[in-house]
């Protein structure tokens, strides 16, 4: 899940406000910025042939009300609530959550049929909207978290979605930089958290953070190495699963192709 502050703006706009350094903010204004608004869970999985499904929004502030507003994008943080085409209804939209109490949130698919074969990814977002500060010295901050939401269609819902066998791990390079690359070809994201190439009694941290889609291939450049190694190297990884915990998987990385 991802969470960031940005200063409050009009709802109807949340994202389209003036870009500054926040630390120096708060360190000047001695303004703060608390997320009271909080999520069940890091990731939704949709799966299709369901009438909806809930998700529940708990304000753990127990003195104010939250004002939170939901709403889905494709992939591209920066965009409006309501600009993106989303085959998916979210009721309600728009709450009011009273202090130490929560909103449960319901999503419908009402759209055409997406990729019947491969699992497709959408971003929800829920914004928290601070009430307007009455003194001139502080700031108020709207706190925004964002987070996977997988559409899974009925022909992948009986497969492993952390299949080790679908995801590979292949050198990409001969000479420096030497590269190591992932290819998926699983009908399921694969979103790793860890990646570390293991070669003899060395460990190389290739500091990796990203999501594979269905079928992509991404190189990682492994700098320390001049040339491919002689003898066997794996990959250790973690990667994340369908309730938001860590699966660990250990790979051999083959030669290339």
């Amino acid at each position: 899940m991802k969470t960031t502050t940005k200063p409050h703006c009009a709802i109807a706009h949340p994202l389209r406000c003036m870009k500054f350094f926040l630390v120096a903010a708060l360190a000047i204004l001695g303004a703060s910025a608390y997320a009271g608004v909080s999520l069940e869970s890091t990731r939704v999985i949709y799966k299709e042939g369901q009438r909806d499904i809930s998700l529940k929004l708990s304000n753990t502030d127990k003195l104010k009300n939250a004002l939170v507003q939901i709403w889905m994008d494709d992939g591209d943080p920066d965009a409006d609530a309501g600009q993106a085409s989303i085959p998916f209804l979210i009721n309600p939209p728009l709450a009011k959550i009273e202090a130490a109490k929560a909103q449960v949130v319901r999503i419908a698919f009402i759209g055409e049929k997406l990729n019947p074969q491969t699992e497709t990814v959408f971003w929800l977002n829920v914004l928290e909207i601070p009430p307007k500060s009455t003194e001139a010295s502080q700031l108020s901050f709207a706190i925004r978290s964002r987070i996977k939401f997988f559409y899974r269609p009925k022909a992948i819902q009986a497969l492993d979605p952390l299949n080790p066998e679908k995801l590979q791990w292949r050198w990409n390079a001969a000479s420096a930089p030497v590269q190591i690359q992932a290819i998926n070809t699983s009908a399921f994201h694969w979103t790793i958290t860890s990646a570390v190439a293991v070669i003899g009694q060395n460990e190389y941290d290739l500091n990796v953070v990203t999501m594979l889609s269905p079928g992509q291939a991404t190189s990682f450049p492994l700098k320390a190495l001049e040339r491919i190694p002689s003898g066997p190297a794996r990959m250790r990884i973690i990667a994340i699963n369908d309730f938001g915990g860590e699966s660990k998987f250990e790979f051999e990385i083959n030669d290339a192709l």
